[in-house]
C-alpha cells in the first residue's frame, strides 16, 4: 500500500533508511521533492501524517550531505533521549550535526509563497486578516478581509483562503414611512439617457448629525438589491457619492441648515448626479437621489421582487432603506415602484 507519493509521478523520493522513535509510532526519513530538495520527513503510516519537518537548506537545494564526488549520501538517523540526530548541509555552516525532537511538529517556510506540506495556504506573507493566517492556515469563513471599497458588499473570507465580496444588506436601517419611497429606473436604447430616481421620506425623526460630515469624511452609496428565489440579496446597482472632493469648479458637497447636498456635475464615479439629505421630524425628513447616463451601469430589467434599496453612510452604521414587494411597472427598459405599507 502506497503511504504517500512525495515526489509525484515516476521519480523516486526516498534515499535513506528509516529510524523509528522510541515509542515506535513515528518514522523519520530523508525524502526528495522538487520545491525543497532532499529534507527530513516523518510519517505515522498515513498519507496525511507524512509531512516534511523542516527545510534546513531553504528552497530547492537539499540538506542531504554529498560525498567527494558530488553524489548524495544516505542520511543516517540515530534516536537518543527523545531526539533524532543526523547530518545535514546548509550553505553557511556546511555539513554539521543536527537534532530534532522525535515529537517535533512540522516546520515550514510559511510566508514564502509556496504551498508546502503542513500548510493549507501560503500567500507570501505572515499576516492575519487576508484569509490565509500567519500560520498558513485558512481563516474561518466570515472572517473580515480587505475592503474592496464598495459599501454595498461585505468583505469576508470564504474559508478556503479567498477574500470574497458578496452582496450584503446593512442591518437596522431607518425605514421609509408607509408608501413613502419611490424608485424609478429607465434603461434607454442610448445609455446616455439611462435614468435613476429614488425618493425617500422618513418614518422617524432624523437629525443633521445622523448624516455625518460629507464635506470631509462621510461618503455615501446607494445600493439596489433584488431577491433570489432562496431569499438571498443580489446587488444589481450601486452608485457612490464620495466624501469631499470637487466636481468641476465647485465642491461636490454643500451644507445647509437642515442637511447636505451633493451635485456630481461630472456624473462621477458611477453616474450619480445628485444626493439630497434633509433632517427633520417624522414625515418631514427626506432623501433624494438622481443619476443618469452610461456610468449608472443600469441592471437588466425587469428585476425580481422583493426589491430592497439602501442608502449607506461609509463612516458609521447609519443607513436608510425602502422595500418593494411589488412594482407598478417592471418590464424590460423600465421599473416604477412605491415602497410597502408599514
Amino acid at each position: 500500500m502506497l503511504v504517500a507519493d512525495i515526489n509525484p509521478g515516476p521519480p523516486d523520493s526516498i534515499f535513506s533508511r528509516f529510524t523509528a522513535t522510541a515509542s515506535n509510532d513515528l518514522l523519520f526519513f530523508d525524502a526528495f521533492e522538487p520545491t525543497t530538495g532532499a529534507e527530513v520527513w516523518k510519517t505515522d503510516g498515513t498519507g496525511a501524517g507524512t509531512v516534511r519537518l523542516t527545510d534546513i537548506n531553504p528552497g530547492p537545494g537539499s540538506s542531504q550531505p554529498f560525498d567527494r564526488r558530488g553524489r548524495p549520501e544516505r542520511r543516517e538517523f540515530t534516536e537518543l533521549n527523545g531526539q533524532i540526530f543526523f547530518r545535514a548541509f546548509e550553505p553557511d555552516t556546511g555539513v554539521e550535526l543536527w537534532a530534532l525532537r522525535s515529537s517535533a511538529q512540522v516546520v515550514t517556510n510559511c510566508g514564502n509563497g509556496m504551498l508546502e506540506p503542513g500548510e493549507e495556504c501560503d500567500d507570501g506573507n505572515v499576516a492575519d486578516g487576508d484569509c490565509c493566517s500567519s500560520a498558513c492556515r485558512f481563516e474561518p469563513a466570515g472572517t473580515a478581509c480587505a475592503d474592496d471599497g464598495n459599501l454595498c458588499t461585505a468583505d469576508q473570507c470564504d474559508g478556503a483562503g479567498v477574500c470574497i465580496h458578496p452582496a450584503a444588506l446593512a442591518p437596522a436601517c431607518g425605514p421609509a414611512m408607509g408608501r413613502g419611497a419611490s424608485l424609478q429606473l429607465e434603461d434607454k436604447r442610448k445609455d446616455a439617457r439611462d435614468r435613476l430616481v429614488w425618493m425617500w421620506r422618513n418614518g422617524a425623526a432624523i437629525s443633521k448629525a445622523d448624516f455625518g460630515n460629507p464635506l470631509t469624511t462621510s461618503s455615501y452609496a446607494l445600493c439596489v438589491y433584488e431577491t433570489a428565489g432562496d431569499g438571498s440579496p443580489s446587488l444589481v446597482l450601486g452608485a457612490a457619492a464620495p466624501a469631499g472632493g470637487r466636481c468641476g469648479k465647485h465642491a461636490c458637497w454643500k451644507a445647509s441648515r437642515r442637511g447636505f447636498a451633493y451635485h456630481g456635475s461630472g456624473l462621477s464615479p458611477n453616474g450619480l448626479l445628485s444626493l439630497g439629505l434633509k433632517a427633520g421630524n417624522p414625515g418631514n425628513a427626506s432623501i433624494a437621489v438622481t443619476g443618469r447616463g452610461a456610468k449608472i451601469q443600469m441592471p437588466r430589467l425587469p428585476l425580481s421582487t422583493p426589491i430592497i434599496v439602501q442608502l449607506k453612510r461609509g463612516d458609521g452604521d447609519r443607513c436608510w432603506e425602502a422595500r418593494y414587494s411589488s412594482a407598478a411597472v417592471n418590464r424590460p427598459g423600465e421599473l416604477k415602484a412605491r415602497s410597502d405599507s408599514r
